[in-house]
């Protein structure tokens, strides 16, 4: 089955990952509410455009989104452990919580690696954790 019946399988379809945000069925979504403070429409929206992803010529996805989140959301996070791992959690701003998703674009070698493009530029998340979905993943 190519790329593209795939994506119109239920497996794979929007309207389906909709109704499970919608339903709160989404484990995706409630992860990147949680530690991205993304909200429903936010999430929706990137997901439809992840989800039109017009394939290359060779049918691979040429579209993805992530999560990029920000320093103190992580010290925030670490600060909130009950492990003893809170005592090395470094001081957070409470108002730089909130993380951002970025629709990056995948450009393909005549190899097949592909590398991710953000704006036009390269884009390889320079250090910065991010979690990237693509139309064919499982939310």
């Amino acid at each position: 089955m190519t790329v593209r019946k795939m994506l119109k399988t239920k497996k794979f379809n929007l309207n389906h990952k909709k109704n499970q945000i919608n339903t709160n069925n989404s484990e995706i979504f409630n992860n990147w509410r949680k530690f991205g403070l993304i909200t429903k429409n936010e999430f929706i929206e990137n997901l439809e455009w992840v989800c039109n992803d017009p394939l290359d010529d060779k049918e691979r996805l040429t579209r993805e989104i992530a999560l990029v989140i920000t320093p103190d959301m992580e010290n925030y996070l670490k600060s909130q452990k009950k492990d003893g791992a809170e005592k090395f959690a470094m001081p957070y701003k409470s108002d730089n919580l909130k993380g951002k998703i970025l629709k990056l674009n995948r450009i393909y070698d005549d190899k097949g690696s592909c590398a991710f493009y953000h704006d036009g530029k390269h884009y390889s998340g320079n250090g910065i954790r991010k979690i990237c979905l693509s139309a064919e993943d499982r939310i």
